[in-house]
């Protein structure tokens, strides 16, 4: 059942991926220089932050951590040549990684991209009676040089109070966390759409879904955001 939609239809920005914890006590840092792009790049940046889970046996559970992320940091260590992974580590559009509490590369890193955006592709969403469905078409040039397409949704929750661990005492950003990352497969037309369940926990006023489109090996050829569809 169609009840509302949201679309768009613009140059991509750059995207920034921020790996941290609750857990980790260099992380509040990072999403100081996480909060100053957001303020210094507007529009022209999607911020998405993982939570990692791999703090979680050490005093205290991410909440809003998950292995999937996890496993995307380590993809992306393979890429980079890196001996292990760590947090905070940024990501800007899955080329290059660094350590996240530096504001000075992310600056560098994101001014360096936003002359030259990223290609740009159809997203629609549409609410549904159980959430959301993506709806995503991409140009032919795009389609062919897509090698992964997800859906995330991403909300800027609550901040969290830290009970134990590395952070015992701290309040933690919850700004731009991803909550869940779906798969898209492209049909030979470059369209593909899917479901999202909304979960209880999610505030809707507060969510946007994002679809990145990766090319080799992780590299984004392009990224469009929305807000939730009321």
């Amino acid at each position: 059942m169609l009840i509302s939609q949201s679309k768009t239809a613009v140059a991509s920005p750059v995207v920034v991926e921020l790996f941290e914890s609750q857990g980790c006590s260099s992380c509040p840092p990072a999403e100081r220089v996480m909060a100053r792009l957001r303020q210094e790049f507007g529009n022209s940046v999607i911020l998405l932050t993982y939570h990692v889970d791999y703090w979680d046996y050490l005093g205290w559970k991410d909440t809003f951590s998950d292995r999937l992320y996890t496993e995307l940091q380590k993809q992306y260590g393979a890429v980079f040549n890196q001996d292990s992974i760590y947090t905070p580590e940024m990501v800007v559009n899955g080329e290059v990684g660094f350590v996240g509490s530096d504001h000075q590369a992310a600056t560098d890193q994101v001014g360096s991209r936003t002359a030259a955006a990223l290609k740009s592709f159809n997203l629609s969403v549409k609410k549904t009676e159980t959430g959301a469905a993506v709806h995503v078409e991409l140009p032919p040039a795009l389609a062919s040089t897509a090698r992964q397409v997800t859906a995330l949704v991403v909300e800027d929750a609550e901040p969290v109070h830290v009970l134990r661990g590395e952070n015992a005492g701290a309040t933690m950003s919850g700004d731009s966390a991803v909550r869940t990352v779906l798969p898209l497969s492209l049909d030979h037309s470059g369209r593909a759409e899917a479901p999202i369940v909304l979960k209880e926990s999610w505030n809707t006023a507060k969510l946007k879904i994002v679809v990145l489109v990766r090319g080799d090996p992780l590299r984004i050829l392009a990224a469009q955001e929305a807000n939730w569809p009321r």
